[in-house]
Formats: C-alpha cells, sequence, structure tokens
C-alpha cells in the first residue's frame, strides 16, 4: 500500500465519523452545520492533491448534510492567516459560504461572482482587533452599512469571517444586525 492509499484510506475513516457527528447534531436539532476546511498549508502539495484528498472528502460531508438540512454553511479557514485558493471550492454543494475577506482579500461582492446563486456569509474580522470587538456603535454600523451597500443585500448574510471571541459584547453584535437590517430594508425600498 502506497502512502497515498494510506492517507485516502484513514480520510476515509474520519469522513465516515463526521458524517455520523452531523447526523446526531441535526437530529438532536441543530438547522444544520457550519463545515470549516481549508486548502492543505503546504506549498507542495496542489491542486489536484486538494482534489483527491480534502474536496472529495469535503463534498462527501456536505452532501450527507444536505439530506438532512437546507441549511449548511461551508466555511473556508483563514485562521492564523492561512489562505485558499478560494475558487477551489466553488462546485462545493453548499448553500452558504463564508471565507476570511480580510485574509483572502475577497469582498463578499467578489464572492457572489466566485459562487453564484449561494448565499455569501461574512464581511467583519473576527478576531479582537477587529471592529466588530472593538469598535464604537457608529463605528460598527457603518462598517455594516459599507458591506451592503458593496456587496447588496441579495443572498448576503453580514457576519464575521469566522468566529468571535467569546467574550465579544453582545450589545456589538446587536448593533450590527439593525444597521443591516436597517440598510437591507433601505435598498429593497429602492427596488
Amino acid at each position: 500500500m502506497t502512502d497515498s492509499e494510506n492517507v485516502r484510506q484513514a480520510l476515509e475513516v474520519i469522513t465516515l465519523d463526521v458524517i455520523k457527528r452531523v447526523k446526531a447534531a441535526v437530529n438532536a436539532g441543530a438547522d444544520g452545520i457550519y463545515y470549516s476546511t481549508q486548502v492543505i498549508q503546504d506549498t507542495r502539495l496542489g491542486h489536484a492533491d486538494f482534489d483527491e484528498f480534502v474536496a472529495a472528502t469535503d463534498k462527501q460531508v456536505l452532501k450527507a448534510a444536505n439530506q438532512l438540512s437546507d441549511t449548511n454553511i461551508l466555511h473556508i479557514c483563514g485562521n492564523g492567516g492561512a489562505r485558499n485558493a478560494i475558487s477551489w471550492f466553488e462546485n462545493y454543494p453548499a448553500s452558504i459560504v463564508n471565507w476570511s475577506v480580510d485574509t483572502e482579500d475577497i469582498s463578499l461582492d467578489e464572492g457572489k461572482e466566485i459562487f453564484p446563486g449561494k448565499i455569501v456569509l461574512g464581511g467583519f474580522g473576527n478576531t479582537a482587533k477587529d471592529v466588530l470587538y472593538r469598535g464604537t456603535q457608529s463605528e460598527i454600523q457603518q462598517f455594516a452599512k459599507r458591506l451592503v451597500q458593496e456587496a447588496g443585500a441579495d443572498n448576503l448574510i453580514i457576519g464575521a469571517n469566522c468566529t468571535v471571541p467569546r467574550d465579544i459584547d453582545p450589545q456589538h453584535l446587536q448593533w450590527a444586525i439593525e444597521a443591516v437590517q436597517k440598510e437591507s430594508e433601505g435598498l429593497k425600498s429602492y427596488e
């Protein structure tokens, strides 16, 4: 057996275990899953390796999740500054796609072009250094408003690029929600 075959076999076992966990979560009442993945962070491995080892197993998990729920999010993780070839994920079977707009330097509007017909999610940085965590009400709401104006309200969910710090002030999230709702309503009234 080659190293590739061993890796593929190990990934298949992991994939089947993840699918069991997805089923348990949805059966316990979850609306869907937030599936986190990324490009292999090793320059010795390319797109073909990604397709063979990562995409194949990711798609298996997402297809299983889609049989249970229509609300599944593909999170293309940029944690720690990890860079991803976002276009490699364009054919993933997820209705909502989230990535780090800052790390990847791909706006929500550009993401709509990469993922046509899908909902894009994100826009706010997710660290303690970012406006969602540290900003004033005015700063957070202006940022949220700008995100909606740039990307348009259709097929858009404004949120963080990843999970937010646990100690974030919930009021900061409420300010962002209020601004997005107000801006989205304003855009729809002009249509």
